[in-house]
Order: C-alpha cells, then sequence, then structure tokens
C-alpha cells in the first residue's frame, strides 16, 4: 500500500494518494509512515499551488506564455487541482490571440513598408516617363520648326540669287580652280615661312665714352 501511496504521489494524483493513504493506515501501517506519507501529499500540493498563483501573475500582466509554463508545472504536482483546467484554457486562449495580434502587426507593418516602398517604384517610373515625353515633345517641335523654316530659307537664297546675279557668278569663280590654285600657293607661302630661320636680333653693347687727358707741358724752369 505504501508504494501505490508513493506511485501517485509521483504521477501528480494526490486525490488517488491520500485515498490509497487512509486504506494503508486501516490495513496496519504504521502511524510514523501515515505522518510521513501525509506530510509528502500536503508539500506537493502547496508547492502545486505556489505554481498556480505564479502562473496567475504573470497571466495578469499579459505574459500568458510564461504563465502557461507555471501552469504545466502544477499540473505536473497536482492534476486534480480544481481552478487549473480552467486557468490553462484561458492561458492558452490569451496567448493564441496575442499571438495572432503580433502577426497582424508584423504584416500590417510589412504591408505599409512594401506598399511605400512599390509606391515610389511607381512614382519615379511615371516622372521618368513624363520626363521622356517632354523630351520626345520638345524634339519634335524643334525638328517642325527647322522644316518649317527651310522652305522660306531656300525661297530667301534662290530669291536674292535671282535679284544678284553676280552673286552666284562670285560664288562660281570662289569654287573654281583658280581658287584652288589661290589655296594652294597660300599653303605653300606659309611652308617657306615656317622653312625660314627667325633673324637674329643684334646685340649692341654700348662702351662709356672717357675723357681724354690733355698732355703734360715741359717742367718749369
Amino acid at each position: 500500500m505504501r508504494a501505490n501511496v508513493v506511485r501517485f504521489l509521483s504521477a501528480g494524483k494526490l486525490s488517488a494518494a491520500d485515498q490509497t493513504l487512509n486504506r494503508a493506515l486501516l490495513s496496519g501501517l504504521t502511524p510514523a509512515e501515515y505522518e510521513s506519507l501525509k506530510y509528502r501529499i500536503e508539500d506537493q500540493r502547496a508547492r502545486a499551488a505556489s505554481f498556480v498563483r505564479a502562473g496567475d501573475a504573470l497571466y495578469n500582466d499579459g505574459k500568458y506564455k510564461e504563465s502557461l509554463q507555471r501552469y504545466g508545472e502544477a499540473a505536473r504536482l497536482d492534476v486534480n487541482h480544481p481552478a487549473l483546467t480552467a486557468k490553462t484554457a484561458m492561458a492558452e486562449s490569451a496567448h493564441r490571440s496575442a499571438r495572432s495580434a503580433t502577426t497582424l502587426r508584423t504584416l500590417g507593418i510589412i504591408s505599409s513598408t512594401v506598399g511605400h516602398v512599390l509606391s515610389e517604384y511607381f512614382e519615379s517610373k511615371r516622372e521618368q516617363s513624363r520626363s521622356d515625353r517632354e523630351d520626345q515633345e520638345d524634339k519634335e517641335e524643334e525638328q517642325a520648326e527647322q522644316d518649317r523654316d527651310e522652305p522660306r530659307l531656300r525661297r530667301k537664297h534662290e530669291s536674292r540669287r535671282e535679284n544678284d546675279p553676280e552673286e552666284e557668278d562670285e560664288d562660281k569663280e570662289q569654287t573654281g580652280p583658280d581658287a584652288e590654285d589661290d589655296e594652294e600657293e597660300n599653303e605653300d607661302d606659309e611652308e617657306e615661312d615656317k622653312e625660314k630661320p627667325e633673324p637674329v636680333q643684334p646685340i649692341l653693347i654700348r662702351i662709356p665714352a672717357t675723357k681724354a687727358k690733355p698732355p703734360r707741358g715741359p717742367p718749369a724752369p
């Protein structure tokens, strides 16, 4: 019978240990052994209650995971604790809710960050597209302006040539063979000038003038 009491204590079945201990006393268990086993049962029940109180304090602080650990220690010592099942269920539910809220906050932060990054990316793409479109429009406008001015400039040039035929003759003369000969002669003159040595500048040395001394006369008598 004593062995059965010890086995129930190890399993945390304190109610069963109490009942077995009472039957063992009627079956011839000595009072000393009874008191020793009874003390062990009550001490284990007290330690289980201490873990339950610690779990309650952690639960009230919002530390649901830690409170579950304390309730687990209490259940290992006293599976028959009257409020332990309800407290464990409440802590598990609160822990799941808190974990879900944390996950949602994390996802919200990630979504916000990703949304901000994507917004900046698409805004930069729109700005680049707008800039490219403006550059293309400027180029097209410049080209259109050149196309509009070209016929006018051509007509102006032709009108000037018609009004001043000598200018056309001068253009032909400038582009004729004589102009080419003049260019060749100019090139030859430039090469000759390069080959000629530079004139040496004379160096003038100024000698200071000296006064002539008068000749000495005969000595006086």
